[in-house]
This record gives structure tokens, sequence and C-alpha cells, in this order.
């Protein structure tokens, strides 16, 4: 479970190799050909995301004459609960101090044996503003 969780992570992808190196693990038992997905990124190099990976093996493992999986079921949480509330005002947000020539963005690679994930900082008047994985 964890291993599925870190795998799906957003802003976590795998080279060719790595996807390639995994859907075939997951799939040792398949005899014939392996439907494989294109890249969630094309450039500067093809990236696959950990949720291509887990629909590879999905795609490969139902049969083709069988039902696609699907779920249907009801909810103990009844539908008044989900309130629509306007966003909060973000303190010292101002939409016109948002410009290019204000903002500053710093991105780091770290590549693991089978990952690569990235986190990009936006920085604004040398003060952290966001990091998004």
């Amino acid at each position: 479970m964890v291993s599925g969780t870190r795998m799906t992570i957003r802003g976590c992808f795998f080279t060719r190799v790595q996807y390639i190196e995994l859907v075939y693990r997951g799939l040792t038992d398949k005899l014939g050909r392996i439907e494989m997905l294109p890249p969630a990124i094309l450039k500067p190099q093809p990236l696959w995301t950990g949720k291509q990976v887990v629909s590879t093996l999905l795609l490969n493992v139902i049969p083709k004459n069988a039902v696609p999986l699907n779920l249907a079921g009801k909810s103990k949480i009844p539908s008044k609960a989900w309130i629509q509330v306007p966003p909060r005002a973000a303190p010292g947000y101002s939409p016109d101090s948002m410009c290019d020539s204000e903002v500053h963005t710093h991105t780091h690679t770290h590549t693991h044996t089978h990952k690569t994930c990235a986190k990009q900082t936006v920085y604004k008047d040398g003060q952290r503003i966001s990091t998004v994985l």
C-alpha cells in the first residue's frame, strides 16, 4: 500500500525503462502482447506517471470481453454535508502584485532508483509563497 501510494503521488514520474520494468514485473503471468499507454510528458524526455503504471496493469489484467472496473455504492455522508463555501482570502495576496517580474521560481529535481520527483518553489520578495511537488 505504501509503495502504491508513493508511486502515484503527484509530481513523481518514471522514465521509459522504469515504466516498462514496473509493468513487466506486475504482469509476469501475462502471455502475448502488453498494451502500453503513451507518456504523460513528452518533452524534454518522455515520462510516465505512477497512475499510468497502475492503469496499464489494470488494462492488461482485465479480459477484453469482461466489463471494466466500476464502483457504485451508497454513502453514509448526506449530500447536505458537502457545502459550497467561497474560498478564504489569503493574507497579503493581491492579484496585481503577482506579475512574472516579481515572482521567482526554483526547481529541484531528485532522482531515486525508481522515480524522478520534481519540486518547484515559488518565491516573492525573498519569501517562500508556495511549494509544488
